[in-house]
């Protein structure tokens, strides 16, 4: 929980620190222009800053509403074009106000070129894009959420899915360079199934959903170029190991009253990772003053109640704990405190060292359940 909170902070930080800044003016200094391509994290970058891959389509939000066609213009359409505006509108307490317009553009060869447009004023500013070529395509695995990924090291020996399974997938290009290409749509997915797996891109970003199908079977997805992930469908009793890790770096103790987050890890036979949490979720029981918990308490049994509207969490981090199998642990007294973990009869457990902690009452009762902020 504790790093979560950091990554949070030092996101809000560098947000604040880098709108202090004109890095994201145009070259007259009249308008901002910003890259809203969705990537994994926390997307905190302005300007226009990377290069584009060929082929991508780059949506480009821009500090003025009601900008039209006519206003936008490409110093060299064959290298990057115009495909539409819009305005944005921004919701306040009373109303949606226009503040924005998002232009997109289309990267069709390798280049560099100017995107101007000219305000009802007549006053103009514009922004400097390149076109690369991608020289290399990636895909990336989020079990859990892009903001809270989990260390791919879990999977180096495979991974495998359990019927019925949602994994989030994301595809990044690479140009000659190394470096991350911007844009999205530059390159497909491409699938191959013995069974009903199947992937559903995103509109406006290469996130996708790769859904592992109820046939047990042999599946397979690249993007683009990317070598092939194998993802076989598996069934639920080909699960042999569980096991309680601390998914943020291996921790020996904890603070009286400080929560911190675990995830119980599924593994096959073979070593290979599984993902998927089935038709029933994982049982947590903690030895006495200390407790387990999910989201909301009512959800930490074995019938997944999906749709609670009563739920205090986000859904994508109620994700993160349900078909993710995070746990929030908190210990109310000094001393060793033991987790257990249990899903189709299978059990783990692991011991956890409580230290004494100045803020926090340690004669006190151990707390109810551990929720997400």
């Amino acid at each position: 929980m504790k790093t979560i909170l950091r990554r949070l902070s030092i996101a809000l930080l560098m947000s604040l620190t880098m709108a202090c800044e004109p890095i994201d003016l145009g070259a007259n200094g009249i308008l901002s222009f910003s890259d809203e391509t969705r990537e994994p994290g926390f997307n905190l970058r302005f300007g226009v800053n990377r290069d584009i891959a060929k082929g991508a389509t780059l949506n480009i939000l821009v500090s003025e509403p009601g900008v039209t066609m006519d206003q936008v213009r490409s110093d060299d359409a064959s290298t990057v074009s115009i495909q539409a505006t819009k305005t944005v509108y921004t919701e306040t307490a009373d109303d949606n106000l226009p503040t924005e317009t998002r232009i997109t553009v289309v990267a069709n060869e390798v280049g560099t070129t100017r995107i101007h447009v000219t305000l009802d004023d007549n006053r103009t500013d514009y922004v400097e894009i390149t076109v690369s070529e991608t020289t290399s395509n990636e895909m990336e695995i989020y079990p859990w959420h892009d903001w809270v990924a989990l260390d791919p090291v879990l999977w180096s020996n495979g991974l495998k899915l359990l019927p019925n399974t949602n994994l989030t997938v994301f595809g990044r290009a690479r140009g000659p360079d190394g470096k991350p290409l911007t844009g999205a749509k530059s390159a497909e997915w491409i699938l191959d199934t013995a069974g009903d797996a199947r992937i559903e891109s995103a509109e406006d970003s290469d996130f996708a959903v790769y859904k592992s199908g109820n046939t047990v079977g042999d599946n397979g997805l690249k993007f683009g170029d990317s070598a092939r992930q194998a993802l076989p469908t598996i069934a639920p009793t080909d699960v042999s190991r569980l096991e309680l890790i601390f998914p943020f770096g291996q921790m020996d103790t904890v603070k009286v009253g400080e929560s911190i987050i675990l995830h119980t890890a599924f593994f096959a036979a073979d070593g290979a990772y599984v993902s998927g949490i089935g038709d029933k979720a994982v049982v947590y029981e903690t030895t006495e003053n200390a407790s387990a918990g999910q989201p909301a308490v009512v959800d930490n049994h074995e019938e997944l109640d999906w749709d609670n509207p009563s739920s205090l969490s986000p859904p994508t981090l109620i994700r993160a704990y349900k078909v993710g199998r995070a746990v929030s642990f908190v210990a109310g007294t000094v001393g060793m405190h033991t987790i257990t973990a249990r899903w189709g009869g299978l059990e783990t457990s692991l011991e956890i060292e409580a230290l004494p902690n100045v803020n926090a009452d340690t004669e006190g009762p151990a707390p109810d359940e551990a929720t997400m902020p």
